[in-house]
């Protein structure tokens, strides 16, 4: 897949790329797809509110901890196959900015590894993750890490 990081307001629309997929059962998303994401929680599902799919709350939600100097999103999604798949995954703030997206390929497990320091001048990250039969899922927000104190120890290395 590929990774894409914002590192500010003004190239947000520059992340907007779709991977194109085969398959015409499954959602393909669109730009303004991605559009509707940012303007709010809309439709979106959550272990909390499943609404028809109650059950899938442990494959769908995605999970996103602090790893060492990265933050980690992943999603417990056992089916990788383009028929139905995790097919992005973005951490957005608390200003609704995507701040990192990953677009997944058929076969790809859905993670996505990201350095903290990018977010450095956000306060929360909210993992999101579309699965292309069963939409988008939001996880649990979570806190930044400053990361200034990093700064000493990477001059070292």
């Amino acid at each position: 897949g590929t990774l894409q990081v914002n590192s500010g307001m003004d190239r947000l629309w520059s992340l907007i790329t779709i991977a194109v997929l085969v398959a015409c059962d499954p959602v393909v998303l669109q730009d303004e797809d991605f559009e509707k994401l940012v303007a709010g929680d809309d439709g979106v599902y959550t272990a909390e509110d499943p609404r028809n799919f109650k059950g899938k709350e442990a494959t769908h939600e995605p999970s996103i901890k602090v790893d060492q100097d990265q933050f980690e999103v992943t999603v417990n999604h056992a089916s990788v196959t383009k028929k139905h798949m995790v097919t992005h995954i973005v951490i957005m703030n608390e200003k609704r900015q995507i701040m990192a997206r990953a677009d997944l390929q058929d076969g790809e497990k859905a993670s996505l590894r990201v350095p903290v320091e990018i977010m450095n001048e956000s306060a929360t990250v909210t993992p999101y993750a579309f699965c292309n039969l069963h939409g988008w899922w939001k996880g649990k927000t979570i806190d930044v890490p400053k990361v200034d104190s990093w700064n000493d120890d990477k001059a070292e290395l």
